[in-house]
């Protein structure tokens, strides 16, 4: 038995590729949505896997560095080409390192780059994954 929650929100942000087609290596700006689901075994004493408000909190926070930040810019890329698979894994880095992990099992972000192309990053969290002690 598994439970899973998600929360998404919508953002414009700008980068550029290091190499690549002309109109990539150029700034320019795509909208997004990103989604973060956290799964686990058992439900909290509040019957909540994870308040959903504080995962929204978690992806607001992150999400409201654009547009004053690229994604270029992002400290969890560690200069990494802005890949939507590296922006991806970024966001995890950042969200993930505001959450009490304790009984969640993982959390995954997927992000969507327009309607149609989406790339996601899962980690396992706990024994078999990150400990909360090596996100901070």
């Amino acid at each position: 038995m598994s439970y899973s929650v998600s929360v998404s929100r919508r953002f414009r942000a700008a980068h550029w590729m290091p190499s690549g087609k002309a109109e990539e290596t150029a700034p320019h700006q795509h909208d997004y949505k990103i989604e973060a689901k956290v799964e686990g075994g058992s439900l909290r004493d509040t019957g909540f896997l994870l308040d959903i408000d504080v995962l929204g909190n978690a992806l607001e926070e992150f999400v409201a560095r654009f547009p004053k930040t690229s994604v270029n810019e992002l400290p969890e890329l560690h200069r990494l080409p802005p890949s939507m698979e590296n922006f991806a894994a970024a966001a995890w880095r950042a969200v993930v390192g505001r959450l009490s992990v304790d009984g969640l099992d993982s959390m995954t972000i997927t992000l969507w780059e327009g309607e149609d192309a989406h790339a996601s990053y899962t980690q396992r969290l706990g024994v078999e994954g990150i400990f909360k002690s090596e996100m901070k």
